[in-house]
């Protein structure tokens, strides 16, 4: 694991200042801080701070081939770069070391970039430079697990692993993306290839930027195919299937523990690690003072099982207090604050000395695991269950209910859905909050310019993503949106910020691509089956379970990671950073709010009712993230 930054000029031809490049490297020092290099030449120049995991004493970067007219540089781990090197050594490639990022210039010399690509498995964010045919290419793993940010500017290409260095190098003007705004809004977060910052981009999942003679081409390389696979003994081929995974992630030179939850994701990463390593590892476990938020009785209860010993991280509502350093560490606000969780579970893992965790994520995404994904409104004839909803949505009083019920129709009756209908129904289920609340607490000339910005133009890649599904169920369709957009630009972002704020490397076996590939051709059947939640989500999962698991949490019900915000939103006073954030002056001084509209949003948080949290939550995260950032509109 790694942070890497580099420049190139496109018509920019001089050299890059070395002193301010070195200094915006060492901004990324929590995410390397055990060594960093760099390549200069000519117009581009090439960084990374370096965790060391894999051949500690041996995988120096930047990577080069024999000659050294290729350099690579990598955040990430190749787990089949052991097999990838003799098939390169049998070709006659020589290596210095035994790290993975040596991989990169000697199979890009031998197979290409997209050959490359075709062969990684892993996480990862790389850039190539081809000093030959003077090209650099930067690419981002399938699932999205490692970030890549980019921005142009004063005729340079600059990018890098996180976004603070842009900003040194380049010293952009630090503008608001409005379009981006309207995205989070509505979402809770930004969707790639936007960021909050005007001109800066995050490469999306799955694609490779490549630029020759100053042009810039974006690809996408890879996308799941659904073609049906065979899936007598799914169960056991499954099972199989992860333990590889699972096996591959254990790759490391450093310890090795991971996180453990209530649920059956965490608890089957552990019990196959369990199986898989010779000696025992600790395992990492969150727990809460609100007791409905609190799964760490049955944590223990599977860590007893296993034979092992889980350390408890307990957070407390107060530590919700310290809000804007965290937040300063992802770099852009998410509404839900779950992010908060991962930062001190992660301090914890860096504190018992760990520098690789393996985690659950990935799973819900994967099988289905999320209450839309099983709620029997969604397969079981909605419209025959609750024929109000059909008049609702005929009396034209409650378009989103027509929406949801055209959808949910066409789900039921196994027909192709419009991908738009599709991405409106995604969109409606798991959006922050309700648009027209959000907008009323808008300040009115930016209320006036994010209803001027149709949904339907911003969500364009959605409706590409769910045509590229090509299936006839929309339940695929919606995982495979989830995998391109919540997944990626949220629950990956926080693995990996909140990660290397410890220097602490996260890795998610369930996001493993070959296991998608598997998975993407089953039948929705082996996903989600029935309607009680502990038989129907993720059933496949589960039935994997028998016999590895103990049944208290086999057969657990599905419950999401929360953080107490409510019920600190609802205190009488907060904290006094929070009180400034969300005073009359500040809120007229950032121009985003209505102080008015968050006045009384206040007042009805204090209720702790749903809705109000979220928005509250959501102009308290902008309102901080502008003081943070220092961007303005």
């Amino acid at each position: 694991m790694c942070g890497i930054i580099g420049a190139l000029g496109l018509t920019n031809d001089a050299p890059v200042v070395r002193d301010k490049f070195r200094a915006a490297l060492a901004t990324l020092t929590h995410r390397g801080p055990d060594e960093d290099g760099t390549h200069f030449e000519g117009t581009i120049a090439l960084g990374v701070r370096r965790l060391s995991i894999v051949d500690l004493a041996g995988g120096h970067q930047p990577a080069a081939s024999e000659d050294g007219t290729i350099r690579a540089i990598h955040n990430g781990e190749i787990y089949n770069h052991a097999e990838l090197r003799r098939e390169l050594e049998a070709d006659g490639h020589r290596f210095h070391s035994h790290s993975d990022a040596e991989i990169l210039p000697h199979g890009y010399e031998a197979w290409g970039l997209d050959g490359l690509l075709e062969r990684l498995r892993g996480m990862f964010a790389f850039a190539i430079w081809d000093g030959r045919r003077k090209s650099l290419c930067l690419a981002r793993d399938r699932m999205g697990i490692k970030p890549l940010y980019y921005l142009e500017h004063d005729g340079r290409l600059h990018f890098a692993s996180e976004i603070r260095p842009l900003l040194l190098m380049a010293n952009p003007d630090r503008r608001i993306d409005i379009d981006a705004l309207a995205l989070f809004l509505r979402l809770g977060y930004t969707p790639a290839p936007r960021t909050l910052y005007a001109g800066i981009r995050k490469l999306p999942a799955a694609q490779y930027l490549v630029i020759r003679e100053g042009r810039i081409e974006i690809r996408p390389y890879w996308r799941l195919s659904y073609a049906p696979a065979r899936h007598r003994g799914a169960h056991e081929e499954f099972r199989q299937r992860l333990e590889r995974a699972v096996s591959s992630h254990l790759m490391a030179d450093v310890p090795v523990g991971s996180l453990l939850s209530g649920g059956i994701d965490s608890a089957t990463i552990a019990a196959l690690m369990r199986r898989l390593l010779p000696q025992r590892f600790p395992l990492v476990t969150l727990g809460f003072d609100v007791e409905a938020y609190d799964e760490t009785q049955r944590a223990s209860a599977c860590a007893a099982a296993l034979g092992l010993e889980t350390h408890l991280v307990h957070f407390r509502q107060d530590l919700m207090d310290g809000y804007p350093a965290v937040l300063d560490s992802l770099e852009e606000p998410l509404t839900r604050p779950t992010f908060m969780a991962g930062f001190h579970i992660f301090r914890a893992c860096k504190e018992l000395g760990l520098k690789v965790v393996l985690t659950g994520e990935g799973a819900d995404e994967l099988l289905g695991g999320y209450a839309w994904h099983w709620n029997r409104s969604i397969r079981s004839g909605l419209w025959n269950r609750w024929p109000f909803l059909l008049q609702l949505a005929s009396s034209g009083r409650h378009p989103w209910v027509e929406r949801f019920v055209e959808v949910a129709r066409q789900f039921e009756e196994g027909g192709r859905t419009d991908p738009k209908a599709v991405a409106y129904w995604y969109l409606d289920r798991s959006a922050a909050g309700p648009k027209a609340p959000t907008l009323s607490l808008l300040a009115p000339d930016l209320r006036a310019a994010i209803e001027r910005r149709p949904m339907r133009e911003l969500l364009a890649p959605w409706f590409q993503w769910v045509a590229e599904a090509g299936h006839r169920d929309p339940f695929q369709q919606i995982l495979w949106l989830q995998s391109r957009t919540r997944l990626p630009d949220s629950t990956n972002t926080i693995l990996d910020k909140m990660g290397m704020a410890h220097s602490v490397e996260v890795r998610p076996p369930f996001l493993d691509h070959e296991l998608w590939e598997y998975c993407a051709g089953l039948p929705r059947r082996l996903k989600v089956r029935g309607y009680h939640p502990n038989q129907s989500e993720k059933f496949l999962l589960r039935e994997t379970g028998r016999g590895l698991l103990p049944e208290i949490i086999r057969t657990a019900r599905k419950t999401r990671l929360r953080v107490p915000f409510r019920e600190w939103l609802a205190r009488p006073r907060l904290s006094d950073w929070a009180e400034d954030a969300l005073s009359d002056g500040a809120l007229r001084a950032a121009g985003l709010f209505d102080p008015a509209a968050i006045k009384r949003l206040r007042l009805t948080a204090r209720s702790t009712a749903l809705v109000p949290a979220n928005l509250l939550m959501t102009a308290l995260a902008l309102q901080t993230w502008l003081r943070i950032s220092r961007c303005r509109l």
